[in-house]
């Protein structure tokens, strides 16, 4: 009988594993009755069922409304579950692997062989591991780093950021191997950031120049590289790097993931006759992946909270938008009625005050949209559109309240812009949603511009959305897409952003920014070209 485990990756419940049952069936659903509960609205009572069938697992749908999806096609029948397998339940993502059944005989023979290595661990029990550069003396090579690895182990017990527990196990690595030059790399938004830098004696260190070669070959290859001058099998650009930075020794070991690279520890020596040994790289190579384990577990504790958090919220605020919306249709309706007798008798100040009310009505009517797109998920109503029109249209909606903040609203066209395809609607409202946090940026005499163009290859479209305002503070530019996150204090939501990311990713796209204080802002979407209408996913209640 295969052994499975069922790994939610997305969605409520992130990070936990369950183990499949082998004498009896599991069922998955919102009810609580299931055996894997998920708190989502898309996911039905009882949603699916997994049985134990002649040495397989077999997941059915058990009729939901959105359908159960494995590797990207909704299911019809009885499909027997595979390693990596990816279902899709809902929001959720849970990938499938394969575990092994292990079977243990247990003897009470005594074991007359001669023993042919032995380290005494109880040296290293009671290692502190600020001080384990003196508890190591007098251990042999296996016994020190036995010590290093529980002493690793120490700290990642202690501390769960990777900020605070990764340049403490630098430290380590300095008092166990002859590195004259250390850091802690890790990977943000694509590129290796150096988060802690030091030398032989503790200080930290504010210039690092090292072998790029040797930082790439690690983290891109997921491998662990130990070279030097006069190193056998060396890679001819590591070789050519290393001899350039005249270093006489250097190794480096990635911070991996279960699946890809987080980030790299680097350690380096200038002095000749110092060189690293196979034995350090190993040691590294063992520190570097405990980090990463501790690494990717904190991201996941964080990111479980977070869905947790937020799916909640999404509950709360979906019930406010939907008791608001119907109130608002009353409003409306009522001074749609009113509006010509009220424009027939009122006096230059009366209308003035009618028309901020409007204003004032159109803004919870935007609120009250953003909370309904963000509290659930829902594909596109995807038509084949002119981008050009779609941003002349959000152009067009803000265009009193630029004029009244005294700010230039700038759209441009593209005369081959083409079709593309995108929900006109929910993308209109996400280039409105940039552009308020512009205009609300930018002082009197400044500039909001909107400007669309395909991109070079032509298989994606650019849609720029810049003003010439304060910019983003650098504190707060890791936080702008965070939902009921804001820089305008009492003035903000905290939702305009964080819809317009769903909207795009929605789409298939993705959004980023430069900003520079008091220079201005520049959001950037990028929506891929379909070739043909985009399949719904999900069917929404």
């Amino acid at each position: 009988m295969q052994s499975l485990e069922l790994n939610i990756v997305r969605g409520p419940g992130q990070g936990k594993a369950v183990t499949l049952p082998a004498d009896r069936a599991f069922t998955i659903g919102r009810g609580h009755s299931n055996d894997l509960t998920l708190q989502d609205r898309l996911v039905s009572s009882h949603h699916a069922r997994i049985t134990p069938e002649g040495g397989y697992f077999v997941l059915t749908d058990l009729n939901s409304k959105n359908h159960t999806f494995v590797n990207g096609v909704a299911i019809t029948g009885a499909v027997v579950l595979r390693n990596d397998d990816q279902l899709g339940i809902g929001n959720s993502l849970v990938v499938v692997r394969e575990t092994a059944a292990t079977s243990v005989e247990y003897s009470d023979r005594p074991d007359t062989g001669p023993v042919r290595a032995a380290i005494e661990t109880v040296k290293t029990v009671s290692i502190d591991p600020s001080a384990i550069r003196t508890a190591i003396t007098g251990f042999g090579r296996a016994e020190k780093n036995l010590a290093v690895v529980y002493a690793a182990g120490r700290v990642l017990g202690e501390h769960r950021e990777p900020a605070e527990f990764l340049p403490r196990l630098l430290d380590l690595m300095f008092d166990v191997v002859p590195a004259e030059r250390g850091a802690v790399f890790i990977l943000d938004r694509g590129e290796m950031r150096p988060l802690h830098a030091r030398d032989a004696r503790g200080s930290t260190l504010a210039n690092l120049s090292i072998s790029r070669s040797v930082l790439r070959k690690s983290v891109d290859d997921g491998v662990s590289v130990l070279t030097g001058a006069g190193f056998a099998g060396d890679d001819g650009a590591v070789q050519e790097s290393i001899v350039l930075h005249q270093i006489s020794s250097a190794m480096c070991a990635p911070i991996r993931g279960r699946t890809k690279s987080l980030g790299a520890i680097y350690l380096d020596s200038k002095i000749t006759g110092r060189s690293f040994e196979q034995e350090d790289l190993e040691l590294l190579t063992t520190v570097a992946t405990q980090a990463g384990l501790a690494h990717e577990n904190s991201h996941l504790a964080t990111e479980s909270a977070k869905a947790e958090r937020m799916a909640a919220i999404g509950l709360v605020v979906a019930g406010l938008a939907h008791d608001i919306k119907n109130y608002f249709a009353g409003i409306t309706l009522a001074e749609e009625l009113v509006e010509p007798e009220v424009k027939a008798k009122l006096s230059e100040d009366g209308l003035q005050a009618w028309a901020a009310m409007k204003d004032s009505q159109r803004k919870i009517s935007d609120l009250v949209q953003d909370m309904l797109a963000y509290s659930k998920p829902r594909d596109p109503e995807w038509q084949l559109v002119d981008p050009n029109e779609v941003v002349a249209a959000a152009a067009k909606a803000l265009g009193r309240l630029a004029e009244s903040r005294g700010v230039l609203l700038d759209a441009k066209r593209h005369p081959r812009a083409g079709l593309w395809w995108m929900d006109p609607r929910t993308m209109e409202r996400s280039l409105v949603n940039l552009a308020t946090n512009g205009i609300d940026a930018t002082p009197g005499g400044g500039t909001v511009s909107l400007k669309v163009a395909p991109a070079e290859d032509g298989r994606s479209l650019e849609i720029h959305v810049s003003d010439t305002g304060a910019g983003i503070p650098p504190e707060a530019r890791d936080k702008v897409f965070d939902f009921f996150f804001s820089t305008k204090s009492s003035k903000g939501t905290g939702l305009g952003l964080a819809v317009t990311r769903k909207v795009v990713e929605e789409h298939g796209g993705t959004i980023t920014f430069t900003t520079e204080v008091n220079e201005g802002t520049s959001f950037l979407v990028r929506i891929p070209k379909y070739d043909e209408r985009p399949a719904t996913r999900l069917q929404t209640a």
